[in-house]
């Protein structure tokens, strides 16, 4: 019975292969817009199956290398070594340091029996340039008990530069320049160590900041040469 049952099965299934096969297709046409979206979603699948994979397996290491940075951390000694060279970075490319003034360092011996006057904590006196260039003259500033920031014009009302005055912080020896990128030359405002940055994309653009016993100075902006810079500088009064 299930020898006849299959035999009459293939039968069938045999006149409907050759009934399909026997069919005209000749005017059927095929859809490539059909055909390249089939093609396009059937790439874009295994596409997606490598960049599921992908995924997996940079979160895999990722996972990998914070353990072990975990891990390296928990041992002392790698733990400081990591710190040192971070502390070693930062005084090579952000720290600068200010040293004691030239006129301090040759006359200290003979002030080690005074009393040291201590910098102010808010502005008391106020910093003005006593000299500017010819045609310059300030006009508006900003202050509060902690700064003071005046702003210099030319004749055209064009800013040319801005006098900007602090007080001196709990680190007053330090400031925060870029030291990679632009150049920093040491000059001396007074006998007071100052820092100069050059901007060599804008010629004529400076940065001076420097600072005595009580505050701490800068002049940023546009100048003719270093010369008239620093000679605004030496300039700078508090009253």
């Amino acid at each position: 019975m299930d020898v006849l049952i299959s035999a009459s099965l293939y039968r069938n299934v045999s006149k409907d292969a050759e009934a399909f096969m026997s069919l005209d297709v000749s005017e059927i046409k095929d859809n490539l817009r059909i055909k390249n979206r089939i093609l396009h979603r059937a790439k874009r699948k295994r596409t997606t199956s490598w960049i599921a994979t992908l995924r997996i397996a940079a979160i895999a290491c990722l996972i990998a290398i914070s353990m072990a940075f975990t891990a390296c951390m928990c041992i002392p000694e790698v733990r400081k070594s990591m710190w040192n060279a971070f502390v070693e970075w930062y005084d090579d490319h952000i720290s600068v340091h200010f040293t004691q003034n030239k006129n301090e360092e040759n006359t200290g011996s003979e002030n080690n029996n005074t009393d040291t006057q201590e910098a102010p904590n808010s502005i008391q006196k106020r910093a003005f340039a006593s000299y500017v260039p010819e045609g310059c003259y300030p006009e508006g500033s900003e202050a509060g008990s902690m700064f003071t920031d005046v702003f210099y014009y030319d004749r055209e009302g064009n800013m040319k530069f801005r006098l900007m005055q602090t007080i001196l912080g709990e680190d007053e020896d330090n400031i925060l320049l870029d030291n990679e990128n632009d150049p920093i030359t040491t000059m001396y405002i007074n006998g007071n160590e100052g820092i100069l940055v050059e901007y060599p994309d804008v010629p004529g653009l400076y940065y001076l900041v420097w600072q005595d016993e009580s505050y701490q100075y800068s002049l940023y902006g546009s100048f003719e040469s270093k010369e008239e810079l620093i000679r605004i500088a030496e300039g700078v009064k508090v009253k």
